[in-house]
């Protein structure tokens, strides 16, 4: 290879003040720039359950709405007791909410709610708990609540995070040098980084994915990216 006035001769070529590694030219300054994605993904299971529901009852007399959503509330913290779940430690019960409304007829109605916030690591009681919330509705308690589709969560997801940049790095890096020992170039200084939030999925299949950690299996799939930009002369 032969340097003519800041230019590179490559096989009787001039290319003026670029510098060719593989198939591609860069500008031909000190050094050049590439951009390199890393992946990384591990599978880790649920260790946190998070329910919400809610339940109302409705009727003519307030008293007897009163006395009937006494009864429901017997019953929901009856089969959390079964289920070894603590209230304000494993669930919290917020406070009823009463509204009023007449109907076409104009005749009065009453409707209390009462909402249930679980949210516990005692992952095998409270899925018994939330099966058993099926049988409510045989005794006349009718409540909405969640889909499986975002009850079990990830705690601390710090950790979590922390090995999978570490893994995402190591990817990039590996295919950085892949990429420029192939160009016959030399990869130098401080790579600079920055990666996505951490999202989980599903590892049984499906292309969902989220950021929150929540999801219908207790087993899940977490996946990052980094991006990485590579000083390479």
């Amino acid at each position: 290879m032969k340097v003519v006035f800041g230019s590179i001769i490559v096989g009787g070529c001039v290319l003026a003040g670029c510098i060719l590694i593989g198939k591609q030219a860069f500008d031909g300054r000190t050094f050049s720039n590439i951009s390199v994605q890393g992946e990384a993904e591990e599978l880790v299971k649920s260790d946190l359950f998070c329910w919400n529901f809610e339940y109302s009852l409705s009727g003519d007399k307030v008293d007897d709405v009163k006395s009937s959503v006494k009864t429901a509330k017997h019953e929901i913290v009856a089969m959390f007791d079964k289920e070894g779940l603590v209230r304000n430690e494993d669930y919290i019960v917020r406070p009823r909410e009463l509204s009023q409304r007449k109907t076409e007829e104009g005749k009065e109605v009453y409707t209390i709610s009462q909402k249930y916030e679980i949210k516990t690591q005692k992952m095998d009681a409270a899925q018994r708990a939330f099966k058993a919330s099926e049988n409510l509705a045989d005794m006349g308690i009718a409540i909405s609540r969640d889909r499986w589709n975002d009850i079990f969560r990830i705690k601390d997801r710090k950790p979590i995070e922390e090995r999978l940049i570490a893994k995402a790095i190591e990817n990039a890096k590996e295919k950085a040098e892949k990429m420029v020992k192939a160009s016959g170039g030399t990869i130098f200084g401080t790579p600079s980084v920055s990666y996505s939030y951490m999202r989980f999925k599903d590892p049984k299949g499906g292309d969902d994915e989220y950021n929150w950690g929540g999801s219908s299996s207790i087993d899940q799939t977490a996946v990052l990216n980094v991006n990485m930009d590579f000083k390479v002369k």
